[in-house]
């Protein structure tokens, strides 16, 4: 990602140059983007904001914007995708930080983690293969949090 100007750069596989940029964010301002990750089932790949409220979705062969879901302002850093494809996993690394549960078929919220101590700065993610466990490392701390995702995958 190129934070300081809402751009992706798009690099050849062989040569490792960049070939082309792609336009992401939504806003006039600068968003920051700071994370993209392709989906397992390789159709799509997604981008989450520092300084943004969106959650965006790309088509991986055109890479085209197909939607963009609202989540609300804050520091969109990291975010985990479930071994379907069906479900992101996105995180807020704010001192009262979120995260949001995402429906990636129809790009809707499912559910939100927050409150005031719930999450203490979180920020790394990561899923278990088995998609029955959320890790989220805590920026400051010793610790890991670790959540019960089962209940809230896609049918």
């Amino acid at each position: 990602t190129n934070q300081g100007c809402d751009l992706v750069a798009v690099f050849d596989a062989e040569t490792k140059l960049a070939i082309r940029y792609v336009n992401v964010g939504a806003a006039p301002a600068i968003e920051a983007p700071h994370m993209v990750k392709v989906s397992p089932d390789r159709k799509n790949w997604y981008v989450s904001f520092l300084g943004g409220t969106k959650f965006q979705k790309f088509d991986a062969s055109t890479d085209n914007l197909v939607t963009s879901l609202d989540i609300g302002f804050g520091s969109w850093n990291t975010f985990s995708i479930s071994s379907d494809s069906k479900t992101a996993y996105i995180v807020d690394w704010s001192a009262n930080g979120t995260i949001v549960i995402a429906d990636l078929v129809t790009m809707t919220e499912k559910q939100r983690y927050q409150g005031s101590g719930l999450l203490l700065e979180p920020h790394g993610s990561c899923i278990k293969k088995s998609d029955t466990s959320l890790y989220i490392t805590a920026q400051k701390g010793n610790f890991i949090y670790k959540i019960d995702v089962r209940k809230h995958r896609t049918c």
